[in-house]
């Protein structure tokens, strides 16, 4: 592959694709899903790509939401909130569905890491960060999103 500097998006999610299917080989019960549609209470949409992990052979549940962008990481950052928002919707109406309410509400269902990416630069150009609750995501990521300006 040429370098990412001004390349295309369907380049640039090659790369990303690359070092998240690496990522995820090393460890078990993981699925890489492109383009997948999550819907939640307040917004749905296609995420670039979906981590999920499969739980006893019979669940998959949402962990981690990629978007890539290509100039606008401030941008995609926003976005990205919103689909870990609809993501842990997802979740928890899944496991609500499958399990009786208090087990569904427990904590090992409430984050959903969110990862965005330019492509370019690993130390400065992605960001990550972890979404737990909508009371969490007002008051807490979205707050300090805002407060720094991005």
């Amino acid at each position: 592959m040429g370098p990412v500097v001004d390349s295309n998006e369907a380049m640039r999610c090659e790369y990303i694709s690359t070092i998240l299917h690496t990522a995820v080989s090393l460890l078990k019960d993981l699925l890489i899903l492109p383009q997948m549609t999550v819907t939640g209470a307040e917004s749905s949409g296609r995420v670039d790509y979906a981590i999920k992990k499969i739980i006893d052979g019979l669940f998959e549940e949402i962990i981690c939401i990629t978007e890539g962008k290509q100039n606008q990481p401030g941008k995609g950052v926003a976005q990205n909130l919103m689909q870990c928002k609809s993501s842990c919707d997802m979740n928890l109406n899944m496991f609500k569905k499958k399990r009786k309410s208090d087990e569904a509400f427990g904590s090992e269902y409430e984050y959903v890491y969110g990862i965005v990416t330019t492509g370019e630069k690993t130390t400065s150009g992605g960001f990550c960060y972890a979404f737990a609750s909508l009371t969490h995501f007002m008051h807490g990521a979205f707050g300090q999103f805002l407060s720094h300006g991005l």
